[in-house]
C-alpha cells in the first residue's frame, strides 16, 4: 500500500487507514507523514458509510488474555502521560509559530487520548 516509512532504515509502516469497496476500489486511504501522526478515523467511518453497506454480523471472537504485557504503560499513568504531551507540544507552540497547526493537531490528539483513557477508566 505504500505505507513504508522512507525514512526509516527499518521500512516500518507509517500509520495509515483505508477503506476498500467490495469491487477492490480504494474509496479512502490517509497515510501519516510519521510515526506520531494520527488522523481521526472520522473521515474513513464516513467513506465506509457511503457505500451504503448492509451491516454484517461478525463471527464470535475468542478473546485472549487481555493482561497487559510487562512492558506496556498502566493504565492509570497514561492520562497523566498524555496531558504532559500535551503541554509540552503547547509550550513549543507557543515558542515556534511556524509549527502552529502540526502543534494544534497534536493538541487535539493528545485531548482525545485523554478522553479515550478515562472512558476506559470509567471517569
Amino acid at each position: 500500500m505504500g505505507v513504508a516509512d522512507p525514512t526509516d532504515p527499518r521500512s516500518i509502516a507509517r500509520p495509515a487507514i483505508f477503506v476498500i469497496a467490495p469491487d477492490g476500489d480504494i474509496v479512502f486511504g490517509e497515510t501519516s507523514r510519521d510515526y506520531a501522526d494520527r488522523d481521526s478515523e472520522d473521515a474513513a467511518i464516513a467513506a465506509l458509510s457511503h457505500l451504503g453497506l448492509p451491516a454484517t454480523s461478525g463471527r464470535q471472537v475468542e478473546v485472549g488474555s487481555i493482561e497487559p504485557g510487562p512492558r506496556a504503560m498502566p493504565l492509570h499513568a497514561m492520562e497523566p502521560y498524555f496531558r504532559g504531551a500535551k503541554f509540552a507540544v503547547s509550550a513549543m507552540k507557543m515558542r515556534h509559530p511556524e509549527v502552529s497547526e502540526d502543534a494544534s493537531s497534536f493538541i487535539t490528539q493528545m485531548d482525545r487520548y485523554v478522553e479515550l483513557v478515562r472512558a476506559l477508566r470509567g471517569k
